[in-house]
């Protein structure tokens, strides 16, 4: 029974002496993947005149199949179809073996008495019998669990030792929500496989090992996930499924040990970890800067020593190490952001980490031998304060072993900060299409209420334009730009070219990127947790390095104390931002 939007396709009536090679060959324009040739088990150099073929996705395999299917190859006219998806077996439990009962003898008479017993008989000393045990009062809860009050207090002790074993089994581990998946296609990407498994719950990992020697992957893989009942579904959905040609094998991975070992910590040894996962995650600023590296880097390049440039005695200190700290972020930003890397984008990275708390001597050859032991370093990008860097691996597995290794570890005496870096844009001046569209071939008669009234059906219009002067009265000159409240709704007018018996020309209005950015810029800046001795000249002198201003408000208590805040703004938006 054919399966719809498989990748894989079964092949009848193959042609005598035909083989893996001749195969792909064969199906080469559809983009193949894996090619299997069941052989007869009497002679292992005959085929069993059928194969299954995989190919790159469904839609090449549906192509292949309408195309292939009937069409005669070589002397064998060939029937092809979609494969069927392959029954995971039923796991079959062994039969339970049965205990052999304990067969316990009966006690033996005595048909003497031992010697003990009779030199107590002729000293004439009397021997008691054996006490009987005196009866244990029931209480009325023991009586209604028809126990008596030792039984009733030993099953209360034993629940409570019990009940933290409960609750510590109901939250499963990482290693119970990992699956393990088995004939992966060798050129499967983690994007495409972690896509696959979402279908089944938030996937929170995906690991695809790599050989050291060949650089190429293993062709099975573990992909975690948040909670233990995707994992169970993931496999029951995946098992035997076909993906990018092959037939994939889903099962539970087994628990890694290290979870469960028990190892006994010092409180250094916790707080360092701490540390180190906190150092690792994304709340930390990706424009973070050290203050000493910031001065160092400063003072290196005006070429003064750094006690004389940031004099502590002087009142402008804290304003010259602002400044200095700001000067090389703002180089890193900028640096990083014409190497395609947004400092401030949403999504991240795979493969490239994001190195902070670097020291200002920092050579790109120290920053390579260092992540060079995690996997083979691509590329090493060092801004130029030398502060903070961007390190490129050439697969995802080694960027995450680099970042779990060397977070938070020693360099030169300072900690490094390491994270996921921000996604690289390839093409940062793409178009992006806005909700205004401009019609062309319009009467001279029509009017904006005409073009209003026209373009209702596919949405709400916002305005109608005729371009123009004040002076001229803007208008009609056969042109004009209509503006929706959405992009979809103007994309829906495109196809509304008829009005008043004449063919419109309708286009989708764009702009590129940066021209949407920039028209979002403002020229005022807000400016939050301002020390309270702050006043408004020194914020004038920190922000006055980035351009010209036209205004500086410190707000005051009626006291007269400053608020910790303040606003500036700038002649310029772009010197704003650069602030």
């Amino acid at each position: 029974m054919a399966t719809e939007g498989t990748s894989r396709l079964f092949v009848q009536d193959l042609p005598p002496h035909c083989d893996e090679q001749a195969l792909r060959k064969h199906f080469a324009e559809y983009g193949v993947t894996d090619v299997q040739i069941p052989r007869r088990k009497t002679d292992k150099k005959k085929s069993r005149g059928f194969a299954f073929v995989g190919l790159k996705d469904a839609d090449s395999a549906q192509r292949a199949a309408k195309a292939l299917n009937g069409a005669y190859w070589r002397t064998s006219k060939l029937r092809v179809a979609p494969a069927a998806k392959r029954k995971a077996p039923v796991p079959t439990e062994p039969p339970k073996k049965k205990k052999a009962k304990k067969v316990v003898p009966p006690p033996k008479e005595r048909l003497a008495p031992t010697k003990r017993e009779r030199f107590l008989e002729l000293a004439g000393v009397k021997q008691e019998a054996p006490a009987e045990p005196e009866p244990v009062e029931r209480s009325e809860e023991a009586f209604d669990a028809g126990l008596d009050d030792l039984a009733y207090l030993r099953s209360k002790r034993d629940g409570a030792d019990e009940a933290p074993a409960e609750e510590a089994s109901d939250g499963d581990d990482d290693g119970n929500a990992r699956v393990f998946l088995s004939n992966i296609p060798y050129g499967a990407s983690e994007e495409n496989v972690e896509s696959l498994c979402e279908r089944y719950g938030a996937v929170s990992e995906v690991h695809l090992p790599i050989d050291a020697k060949s650089r190429k992957r293993k062709g099975f893989g573990f992909v975690t996930y948040v909670l233990p009942s995707d994992a169970d579904r993931c496999v029951e959905g995946l098992h035997g499924s076909a993906f990018e040609g092959r037939v994939l094998t889903a099962q539970r991975a087994e628990a890694r040990p290290a979870d469960h070992a028990p190892i006994r910590r010092t409180f250094a040894d916790k707080r360092a970890e701490e540390r180190k996962q906190k150092a690792s995650t994304e709340d930390q600023s990706r424009e973070f800067i050290s203050a000493s590296s910031a001065k160092d880097a400063a003072a290196e390049r005006a070429g003064a020593s750094k006690a004389q440039l940031f004099d502590p005695t002087r009142s402008d200190a804290a304003v010259a190490s602002t400044l200095a700290e700001s000067a090389a972020q703002n180089e890193a930003r900028t640096y990083f952001a014409q190497k395609g890397y947004a400092l401030d984008a949403a999504t991240r990275s795979r493969t490239a980490l994001l190195v902070k708390n670097l020291p200002a001597s920092t050579s790109v050859q120290d920053v390579r031998t260092l992540f060079a032991q995690s996997g083979v370093v691509t590329d090493v990008l060092l801004a130029p304060s030398h502060t903070s860097a961007i390190v490129e691996f050439e697969q995802p597995t080694e960027a995450r072993t680099a970042l779990k290794k060397l977070a938070y570890r020693a360099f030169d005496g300072t900690p490094l900060y390491v994270g996921w870096a921000p996604a690289r844009n390839e093409d940062s001046d793409d178009e992006v299409q806005t909700g205004t569209i401009f019609v062309k071939s319009l009467s001279f008669a029509t009017s904006t209420q005409d073009l209003e009234r026209h373009f209702a059906s596919a949405g709400k219009v916002r305005s109608v334009v005729f371009p123009g002067s004040a002076d001229e009265g803007f208008a009609n000159r056969g042109f004009g730009f209509v503006e929706f409240s959405s992009a979809t709704d103007a994309a829906k007018a495109l196809s509304l070219t008829d009005l008043n018996g004449r063919t419109l020309v309708i286009e989708a209005s764009r702009v590129s990127k940066k021209a949407a950015s920039s028209s979002k810029k403002q020229s005022k800046l807000v400016i939050r947790n301002l020390a309270f001795a702050a006043s408004a000249g020194d914020v004038r002198d920190l922000f006055g390095t980035f351009g010209s201003l036209k205004n500086v408000r410190v707000p005051k208590r009626y006291d007269g104390r400053a608020r910790g805040f303040a606003f500036v703004e700038f002649e310029r938006p772009q010197d704003a931002a650069s602030a």
